[in-house]
């Protein structure tokens, strides 16, 4: 081989490692954008399990501000996270649902996020309540829950500090979208 194959190879195969590793360690690129919410790939990575493949299906999730539902997030096919918002006019009892409520959040805690109403945070997903103070009385009721994942990779504590980090990246620009357009 001669030197200007051996280096147009060698490139090749460094700049097709260098992309692999700018994303995830775990086979594919981390997500910029979750359900159409930009956030930081380093708050995402620790959310999301080993695997090869990352999809997305926000259903009627999306940068109206009128728009409610939910997106699930998959790796491999299998559940990693959902994320689901709905409105209400109302005050919700954020502690009362995060434990007793559909999602029966393990150990929730309560979490002070700016301009977040209430929070719940736990080891397998977060309740919230946004004051929507563009839209009068409306709140955002937002609901986060890991799916399927490799438990034996972190511990519970890591685990819901994980989360928190995603939350509290997540809403400042879901508010944007969701309230404040």
């Amino acid at each position: 081989m001669t030197r200007t194959k051996f280096a147009l190879v060698t490139a090749a195969a460094t700049a097709l490692v260098a992309g692999c590793s700018a994303g995830s360690a775990d086979g594919y690129p981390t997500p910029a954008k979750v359900c159409g919410i930009d956030v930081p790939p380093a708050v995402t990575g620790p959310l999301l399990p080993a695997g090869r493949n990352v999809e997305q299906y926000p259903e009627a999730f999306d940068k109206k501000p009128d728009s409610i539902g939910s997106c699930i997030v998959n790796v491999d096919k299998k559940l990693a996270l959902r994320i689901a918002v709905y409105r209400e006019s109302g005050k919700v009892d954020v502690p009362e649902l995060a434990r007793e409520g559909s999602l029966r959040l393990k150990n929730p805690e309560a979490a002070d996020i700016e301009n977040v109403s209430s929070a719940q945070v736990a080891e397998d997903g977060a309740l919230m309540t946004i004051p929507c103070r563009a839209r009068g009385t409306d709140y955002l009721v937002t609901e986060f829950a890991i799916g399927e994942r490799s438990w034996d990779r972190v511990s519970t504590k890591d685990q819901r500090k994980e989360l928190d980090a995603f939350v509290r990246s997540y809403v400042p620009e879901l508010i944007k979208v969701k309230c404040d357009a």
